[in-house]
């Protein structure tokens, strides 16, 4: 734990803090290791004579930075302000971003849809008060600097434009798509896996067999381990599941409020997932190949997704088709009883490939055109693309070209939540405020790639 020194304090309380950054966003109940590493970013940023705030909805407390020295706002943001004011900035949302308030009010529509505490007065006034809190409570000026967790949550879209309109910028922070690491990006949600570099750029970038040796390590510590990104309740599979004796296609569910997906009508709705609108459509698409072929589905659900029950998949649409519902069930067993995982872009299509169980990937993610996964460009594609991974299963060069693909994450992409991780990917807290810091002062993304 990074500590300052009373001393230290004073003589940082003594000097005029010109800049500021904001961590907003960042109240997942069980992301301890993401908060620890965020202590430490911001202990960093503190000692550099950063202004360093912590905006929560209650979760956080000091207890939890007990070597923090900055604020920690705690409270709902859309409840800020009076009443008329709210309105006004409501309006004025509305006048400058028509698009983005409409999909924020669709979203926030639908992932509380059918839960009592919620009211379109809420909804219309949560905006409002977003603006109010950043303009009041905040004072964000030309300089300052937000980084921004949680995209998916439907507000939170609104936020980028709110603080890029005091000419202040704004950075995301995600987890990354391999356990133990997050990555930071200008652009928001999945897209920011995909924007740092050009795929193209990507496939090229030097790795050297020590890289090389650092990725199977890891590899090989994650199935070990069975790391993660989530905690399951259930520790094995369903017995009548695992004595099945058919060919067993995993399909993983996606959270369609995180990926963009919804709402159906919006301009960013397609860019996650081209061809499938969500996961009931991509379950319908398999279904009767399924029976046809005498394949047995797994659908697993996205943890997230239990909370949303207006857009989980519907079961009387696939009565009579042969689909096993999991939830809660500890992953690496569920990878172990499959034969073949699809995935619209879960995380855990490349535990799969740990695994060595062949991907077949039909949505866009950083995976796309590493050679890594069975790929589609249309859905009469997804029957030849599964065909073609359960006759040949992951092949060598597939293998080989996804142990590049985490060398390269490992080695240019990715910071490492504890020390644990850093022996496979040296970055950490203090080289993510390095990184944020450039970023301030050049604008440009590139800062958060390593260098070799």
């Amino acid at each position: 734990m990074l500590v300052m020194t009373d001393d230290e304090v004073k003589e940082n309380k003594k000097k005029i803090c010109n800049k500021k950054v904001i961590f907003c966003g960042f109240f997942d109940k069980g992301s301890e290791l993401k908060l620890k590493f965020l202590e430490k970013v911001a202990c960093k940023a503190v000692k550099r004579r950063w202004d360093v705030v912590f905006v929560d909805q209650g979760v956080l407390t000091k207890k939890k930075f007990p070597s923090f020295k900055g604020s920690i706002y705690l409270h709902f943001y859309w409840s800020e302000g009076l009443l008329v004011r709210r309105l006004l900035n409501t309006l004025w949302i509305l006048i400058k971003l028509p698009r983005q308030a409409l999909e924020a009010w669709r979203v926030d529509f639908l992932t509380n849809k059918g839960k009592q505490e919620y009211t379109w007065l809420r909804s219309i006034l949560g905006i409002g008060g977003l603006v109010e809190f950043f303009n009041s409570h905040m004072k964000l000026k030309e300089g300052d600097l937000l980084v921004l967790w949680a995209y998916y949550w439907p507000f939170h879209r609104l936020i980028d434009p709110i603080v890029k309109s005091k000419k202040a910028k704004v950075v995301y922070l995600e987890y990354a798509s391999l356990p133990g690491f997050v990555i930071f990006s200008d652009a928001a949600g999945f897209q920011g896996r995909l924007t740092n570099i050009d795929h193209k750029l990507f496939n090229i970038l030097p790795v050297r067999k020590i890289d090389m040796k650092k990725a199977q390590a890891y590899i090989q510590f994650v199935i070990r381990q069975k790391k993660s990104m989530k905690i399951y309740r259930l520790k094995d599979m369903p017995t009548d599941i695992k004595i099945d004796k058919r060919k067993k296609i995993l399909v993983i569910g996606s959270e369609l409020p995180a990926t963009g997906m919804i709402p159906k009508w919006a301009k960013s709705s397609r860019m996650f997932s081209p061809i499938f609108v969500s996961n009931e459509d991509l379950l319908l698409s398999i279904a009767k190949k399924a029976k046809k072929r005498n394949w047995l589905l797994i659908y697993k659900k996205h943890p997230q997704m239990l909370h949303y029950p207006s857009l989980t998949v519907r079961r009387v649409k696939l009565d009579g088709y042969p689909i096993a519902f999991i939830k809660n069930v500890e992953i690496h067993e569920v990878l172990k009883q499959s034969d073949v995982v699809i995935s619209l872009g879960s995380s855990v299509l490349q535990l799969g490939l740990m695994r060595e169980k062949p991907g077949v990937l039909v949505g866009t993610t950083g995976l796309n055109r590493k050679g890594c996964c069975y790929e589609i460009s249309n859905r009469q594609d997804l029957t030849v693309a599964i065909d073609k991974a359960v006759k040949f299963g992951l092949q060598n060069t597939q293998k080989q070209s996804f142990i590049e693909y985490v060398a390269r994450e490992l080695k240019y992409h990715c910071f490492a939540l504890t020390d644990n991780y850093k022996k496979y990917c040296p970055r950490g807290p203090e080289s993510a405020w390095q990184s944020l810091e450039k970023y301030h002062e050049t604008g440009r993304r590139e800062v958060f790639l390593k260098r070799d």
